[in-house]
């Protein structure tokens, strides 16, 4: 569970980052990360729950990761 952030590890290069709740409602986008070896994400907006985040290569649209993690209370 995580409460606050989330830190992916890369490298990532040129990829789309998407959070979706599990009804499968889009809850976050990052569009075109350039080439970084750490990403960040805040998650203090999102609400508690559990989310599938997904990384996609934002040339061939790809889904090259999927991952599900819990939003927990603070």
């Amino acid at each position: 569970p995580t409460s606050s952030s989330i830190t992916l590890s890369g490298p990532f290069r040129n990829c789309h980052i998407e959070i979706f709740d599990l009804r499968g409602c889009e809850i976050l986008k990052i569009k075109n990360v350039p080439f970084v070896d750490r990403l960040n994400i805040d998650l203090r907006l999102i609400q508690q729950g559990v989310y599938l985040m997904r990384l996609i290569d934002a040339k061939s649209g790809e889904i090259k990761a999927t991952e599900k993690f819990i939003r927990s209370a603070e």
